[in-house]
């Protein structure tokens, strides 16, 4: 027997490598080599997109509970002296607070418990009528100039300003940047409530409205109450936008009785 060396292995090995028959991709339709799938990416979870903002959806659906005051006809100054409609204005109004309504932005009903601003103004004047006041606080705002008048109240810092001269009870009260609107308003109002008057003994200012945040005699409420009446810091976002009385047209339907 012949010793095998390491030189001779290895061309052996060589040789048999170089005759091995090499395999290709794809000779024949019966000589495939079977090609490793890719690997797939796991799916993918979708990520759902932010429900869509409407302009009146900005102010967050307050779940508290109501906090509110009322307050009787016989506490608001000379109101033995109002016109009946505006008397019977104000004791709807206050008839409001009772009923111990939370503020629910969206609602105009106080059956589901609660009313946003607008909603309570809508609420209250068609009850006693005023079928065709608009449902939102700018609409508002924009009727009143269409039917009535609106007195501006630019950089205006207290009530005693000349600007408030014309205010009366029963009068409409509007401010604007009280939340951001996403769509566009022809009237950049945001915000509607009632003058209802001066309180007996401290001659202090009342209104009517929906509101979570405004006080009446410093104690924060929420809900359809009464609220005292200061208007916004200055560098506050807010601003108080100005005033309107009911258009003649509104007074003469509540005067009539009409829808109560």
């Amino acid at each position: 027997m012949h010793p095998v060396t390491s030189s001779s292995c290895l061309a052996c090995l060589l040789a048999g490598l170089l005759s091995a028959p090499v395999l290709r991709a794809q000779d024949s339709a019966s000589n495939t080599l079977p090609i490793p799938p890719l690997p797939t990416a796991a799916p993918r979870t979708k990520v759902p997109e932010p429900a869509e903002e409407t302009a009146t959806a900005k102010p967050a659906v307050s779940a508290k509970a109501a906090h509110v005051t009322s307050i009787s006809p016989d506490e608001i100054e000379g109101y033995d002296a109002y016109p009946a409609p505006l008397q019977t204005l104000i004791t709807e109004a206050l008839a409001l607070t009772k009923l111990n309504l939370r503020y629910q932005f969206g609602s105009s009903d106080p059956k589901s418990g609660g009313m946003d601003c607008s909603g309570t103004i809508y609420h209250l004047l068609h009850k006693l009528g005023v079928s065709d006041v608009p449902r939102q606080s700018s609409e508002v705002c924009d009727w009143t100039m269409r039917q009535s008048m609106l007195y501006r109240t630019e950089h205006v810092g207290n009530l005693k300003d000349p600007a408030f001269s014309a205010l009366k009870p029963g009068d409409l009260l509007f401010w604007t940047g009280t939340y951001e609107s996403n769509a566009p308003r022809s009237t950049p109002v945001t915000h509607v409530m009632i003058y209802l008057g001066k309180r007996k003994g401290n001659g202090k200012p009342v209104i009517f409205g929906a509101s979570d945040g405004r006080s009446f005699d410093g104690e924060r409420q929420n809900g359809v109450s009464v609220f005292d009446f200061p208007l916004p810091k200055a560098g506050s976002p807010a601003e108080f936008y100005g005033y309107a009385p009911l258009p003649s047209a509104a007074w003469e339907k509540i005067r009539g009785g009409k829808g109560r």
